[in-house]
């Protein structure tokens, strides 16, 4: 029963993952150094 939940859970991460990764690379990518530089002191 653990292996068929362990599964989805793991999808869901890498998906998750992707998703911030591709993200944050588009928001690089829009906006200026001094602006991406900004938001990663922020967070």
């Amino acid at each position: 029963m653990r292996e068929k939940q362990v599964l989805p859970v793991v999808v869901v991460g890498l998906t998750a993952a992707l998703v911030a990764v591709i993200a944050l690379w588009t928001l690089d990518r829009v906006s200026g150094p001094d602006q991406a530089t900004a938001a990663r002191m922020v967070r």
